[in-house]
């Protein structure tokens, strides 16, 4: 079985790494760096892929070998050291990472080193052993990775919610440094956004993008700043900005101190429709039948031939689609907090951004509300958009379990507000309060 000396080689910015069979006596070992496969390799901010092959003398089923790999390490000077104690049956060198390579038909291998450290000279070499167990190195090899340095530019609040918001960045560095790296914006309710932080990623890359951070608190003080966070976990930080949400209650000066919410759930503007919910479920869905109704046969109605309902008179907060979707204390409105909206308040039909529904006008501050007409869903149909507005309350109908009380803010006809019950099942808005302590 013939020895195999493995060689490699380097340039200035690219890396050429070869694997050369030695023959059996030093003059043949000279001779065949004539027959050395061309190859080239790079290297970004973090990585290097060196390539190498044997001598084009042995034939791919020659090279008898039963691991093939390549040592490397940042300490240069010792290098030579160490990967000499890896030859005398060392399998760790201290200071040394190993990874291991394969060999193409023909005769050709490829290796990646991952997570590496930005500007960092390094040496490697190749490494293999026989079947028989004996070892052999390629000799040394260095190269520099690149160096890191990216521009970020934290952009401008490209739309304002209550609960979330656009926010723009821009990163400028090397795209091959770069798709090795996480990139994206931070926000947090710490000025220094080094804790309590979302992220929020992208792929795009020098140019400037646009991220939805969401589920905010509405009314609420955050920072963002555009950040890359590189593969030894260093993060890099453009300037950090304001990020105040939109207020999100309307304080009318009801007796009980009922804050109601600017919009509907799953709106973004009071115009919106939102989201329509069947009672007691927390999520929307596209068919609003009894046979879609997650809750028919639960804790809220034990006999489902009679539709008694049971000694619950409301809904529980883990049924509230506002506490649920919105958090903190928002919930729907109950059949008393509603009612104050008739007797404190002038509603009268309107509409705002060319939507129709109804402006609530408080009578003790003026302070108003739009609710939109959102109308009702019934199996897969909506119908009463634009002229009548429907939101479910928390309580239940006192004598029918299949029930939900709801609240009729007027329609277009004429009619007077009014309370009234619903099919749990049917589909309609929710418009949240919030109680204050």
């Amino acid at each position: 079985m013939k020895t195999k000396r493995i060689i490699g080689f380097t340039g200035l910015s690219l890396i050429s790494v070869f694997l050369l069979a030695a023959c059996q006596n030093e003059k043949e070992q000279q001779g065949e760096q004539n027959t050395i496969i061309p190859a080239t390799s790079t290297t970004t901010a973090f990585s290097a892929t060196i390539t190498g092959g044997f001598g084009s003398q042995y034939s791919f089923d020659d090279l008898n070998y039963s691991s093939l790999g390549i040592l490397y390490t940042d300490n240069v000077e010792e290098s030579q050291a160490l990967f000499n104690s890896w030859l005398a049956g060392n399998n760790n060198p201290n200071g040394c990472k190993r990874v291991t390579a394969s060999l193409n038909s023909n005769g050709t291998a490829q290796v990646k080193l991952n997570n590496l450290e930005q500007k960092r000279r390094y040496s490697y070499c190749f490494i293999c052993r026989s079947d028989d167990g004996r070892r052999s190195l390629g000799s040394n090899g260095t190269f520099t990775t690149q160096t890191f340095d990216p521009q970020l530019t934290t952009g401008d609040i490209a739309r304002l919610g209550f609960f979330d918001a656009d926010l723009t960045g821009t990163v400028n560095e090397d795209k091959d440094n770069l798709v090795e790296c996480e990139v994206g914006i931070i926000i947090s309710t710490d000025q220094k956004t080094e804790t309590d932080n979302i992220t929020i990623k992208t792929d795009i890359y020098n140019k400037q993008f646009s991220l939805t951070a969401a589920k905010l608190n509405s009314n609420s003080q955050y920072y963002y700043c555009t950040y890359v966070k590189d593969p030894t976990g260093k993060i890099y930080r453009g300037s950090v900005k304001p990020l105040m949400t939109m207020n999100m209650f309307v304080d009318l000066g009801l007796p009980s101190g009922t804050l109601w919410a600017k919009c509907n759930i799953g709106a973004n503007t009071p115009e919106e429709y939102g989201n329509y919910y069947a009672w007691g479920e927390t999520e929307p869905k596209r068919d609003y039948t009894w046979d879609t109704y997650k809750l028919k046969n639960d804790k809220y109605n034990t006999d489902t031939t009679s539709v008694r309902v049971t000694s619950r008179t409301e809904i529980g907060v883990e049924d509230d689609a506002a506490r649920v979707n919105w958090g903190g204390k928002w919930r729907m409105p109950s059949w008393s907090e509603n009612s104050e909206l008739y007797y404190y308040c002038d509603i009268t039909p309107g509409e705002s951004n060319g939507v129709n529904g109804f402006i609530v006008t408080s009578s003790i501050n003026n302070a108003q509300l739009f609710i939109p007409a959102s109308g009702i869903k019934r199996g897969t149909q909506t119908y009463h958009t634009g002229t009548h507005v429907f939101i479910f309350l928390r309580d239940l109908y006192f004598c029918a379990g299949s029930y939900g009380y709801y609240y009729n803010y007027k329609s277009f006809d004429g009619s007077d507000p009014y309370q009234g019950n619903f099919y749990r099942a049917d589909g309609l808005t929710i418009r949240p309060v919030w109680i204050p302590d």
